[in-house]
């Protein structure tokens, strides 16, 4: 029989958490990877080098990668995502339509990346995905949501980021 995927609790905040998480939410983290918020009750899964945290019966989405820092940098690599997908290589998102890519400050290499896209299931989808170098580890830390919730997309974007901490080294 196989065991229940595990599912975020509520978790003590620590001196290093800079905000307090809003009211439904609690501190979710992963000893050497990363510390952040999340929904409380959400489902977590893991395939390689991501972690997704998933609303249980529901379509939105909140996942983190981390793999080792591209030499080019984040910026070189997710314009190259981009343009690979943007082709039709590499596996993209059905429909996926870009948003913007752009730099923005935060950590090393920051960027946010938003695009849309069609889940087969949900229906019309938006991601927005911040990537960022810290050390030796390159981040893509994004919130999925359908797109006809952009402000809630914000929202869950603003909490996610704003409470995200990288792996301590």
């Amino acid at each position: 029989e196989a065991s229940a995927a595990p599912i975020v609790t509520p978790a003590d905040k620590l001196p290093s958490d800079r905000l307090a998480p809003p009211l439904g939410w609690s501190f979710y983290e992963e000893s050497g990877r990363f510390r952040m918020m999340a929904p409380l009750g959400w489902v977590v899964h893991h395939n390689g080098t991501v972690t997704s945290i998933h609303e249980p019966n529901g379509p939105k989405i909140i996942t983190v990668d981390r793999w080792p820092a591209p030499a080019g940098g984040s910026m070189a690599a997710a314009r190259a995502r981009n343009e690979e997908w943007t082709a039709g290589l590499g596996n993209p998102p059905e429909n996926y339509t870009l948003v913007g890519l752009e730099k923005v400050e935060y950590f090393t290499g920051g960027l946010e990346w938003e695009y849309t896209y069609d889940d087969p299931a949900t229906g019309a989808m938006r991601t927005v995905s911040r990537w960022f170098v810290d050390g030796s580890s390159c981040y893509a830390v994004s919130v999925t949501l359908p797109n006809y919730d952009y402000l809630g997309t914000t929202n869950y974007f603003d909490v996610v980021i704003g409470g995200f901490q990288p792996a301590q080294t």
